[in-house]
């Protein structure tokens, strides 16, 4: 850019004059590009931020749709799965990350009776991501909710976000040391043999093992014509189709 400053008289801005200006224009300049870098970097954390909170959101939903039981309510004598359907009011406001309280909300207990309680209801956030929801009831209709009750509400909704994210974590590790050590036994086996065709089968028959599935197939360069219903290498020796190997089994359910 440019600092253009005019005078109504020739000839007078002196040496001095331009040198100020000068380093006011570089200064200028300077604080262009921080603001620009700023602006930069914050539209950067930003787009992390969202990438983040989607992994999250993916990550819980797919957790959450290979877990049974994703809920329990304690009814002051023992714990039981239960599950929840909160209203689209109520679930927006926990999206946002709000505390809720609902007085005289209609509950129905194990009885089928219809009362009417007051409900807290408090957001578990993780990385700014809503991945569950606690949620508090008392008998009286209009019970007052404290600063104290509150916090601590809050105090206990923070830890169990993040135990539950510890926990999800560790037994993803497990699951993931799990998958190593049986993708390492398998390569071990296939190591044993150099033959070609002892290899793919040893492949096709340790994975067809591990997964539990019906049939596993393997072979080298183009995709031969296999058999729909081909019989275990125990009947089929040396294989299919020159390099091709096969495993199938009538005897499991999987595919």
């Amino acid at each position: 850019g440019a600092i253009d400053v005019q005078s109504m008289e020739a000839g007078s801005f002196t040496q001095e004059d331009v040198s100020m200006l000068q380093t006011v224009a570089d200064q200028l300049a300077v604080a262009v590009e921080n603001t620009r870098l700023v602006e930069k970097l914050e539209a950067s954390i930003q787009e992390a931020n969202l990438l983040n909170k989607r992994q999250v959101e993916n990550t819980w939903q797919h957790f959450t749709a290979q877990t049974q039981i994703t809920g329990y309510q304690y009814d002051r004598l023992l714990v039981l799965p239960t599950v929840t359907i909160l209203p689209e009011e109520v679930q927006r406001q926990l999206n946002s990350g709000q505390v809720v309280i609902r007085n005289s909300e209609v509950q129905t207990d194990a009885a089928g009776m219809r009362q009417h309680k007051s409900t807290l209801y408090v957001p578990l956030i993780l990385h700014e991501q809503l991945i569950g929801v606690i949620g508090i009831e008392h008998d009286q209709p209009e019970h007052k909710w404290t600063e104290n009750d509150l916090a601590i509400a809050q105090a206990a909704a923070n830890q169990v976000s993040l135990t539950l994210e510890n926990a999800r974590l560790l037994e993803e590790t497990h699951q993931r040391a799990e998958r190593e050590r049986i993708a390492g036994q398998i390569t071990a086996r296939m190591w044993v043999s150099n033959d070609p065709q002892q290899i793919l089968q040893t492949a096709v028959s340790e994975l067809k093992q591990a997964l539990g599935v019906q049939k596993a197939q393997a072979w080298i360069g183009p995709r031969p014509s296999i058999p729909e219903r081909a019989e275990p290498f125990s009947n089929t020796p040396g294989g299919i189709a020159g390099e091709t190997a096969q495993v199938t089994s009538h005897e499991q359910s999987g595919s």
